[in-house]
């Protein structure tokens, strides 16, 4: 990891991260090289980079034709404000040659304080192979995770919602935590 971090320019995205290696429990889940379509003005399709780790989704791409060996980050993402959608209807302009509608989904990245569907953080992402697409679709959905209790929902450490508290909640047991109205905390189980 501290190899590929040192080809990484981390300047467009370094107010959310410096480095992969900042975290010690920041593991990388899958890695590899797509193109991003684009269908706006005519038909474009660009290399990039992902890294999916254990907490966020990093894209990058080789901006300097004459440097390939220098990857910019472009974009950053919190693991929960990824969502994915498999299916893909090619638009008219596509060149079939260079579309292959089975290698395609679209990657969409929520940010924080971003509409749920802002046109920003939206792509269409095409692998090298089906196989592939597979791969990184089953990797990017949020995972479930059994309980044996069918009302209980244990969540994955990266998606763990903030829990707020309605009412004071002042401490009875000298292991509770105090709550005031409108503080938060995260909640790694729900009981429903």
């Amino acid at each position: 990891m501290e190899a590929v971090e040192l080809r990484c320019d981390f300047t467009k995205i370094s107010d959310v991260m410096t480095n992969f290696t900042g975290k010690a429990d920041r593991y990388i889940v899958k890695e590899g090289v797509v193109m991003k379509l684009n269908f706006k003005s005519g038909f474009k399709a660009i290399k990039i980079h992902l890294w999916l780790f254990t907490d966020c989704l990093v894209i990058g791409a080789t901006l300097d034709p004459k440097d390939q060996s220098k990857i910019t980050l472009t974009e950053h993402c919190p693991r929960q404000g990824i969502t994915v959608v498999g299916h893909f209807t090619a638009p008219r302009n596509a060149p079939k040659k260079k579309v292959m509608t089975e290698n395609i989904f679209h990657l969409n990245l929520k940010k924080a304080g971003q509409p749920a569907y802002s046109k920003h953080g939206r792509h269409v992402i095409q692998c090298p192979s089906p196989q592939e697409r597979q791969k990184w679709f089953e990797v990017l959905k949020p995972p479930v995770i059994e309980s044996e209790n069918p009302e209980e929902t244990i969540y994955e450490e990266w998606d763990v919602p903030l829990v707020k508290a309605q009412h004071h909640y002042t401490k009875a047991n000298e292991d509770d935590l105090e709550l005031l109205e409108g503080g938060g905390l995260q909640g790694p189980q729900e009981i429903h």
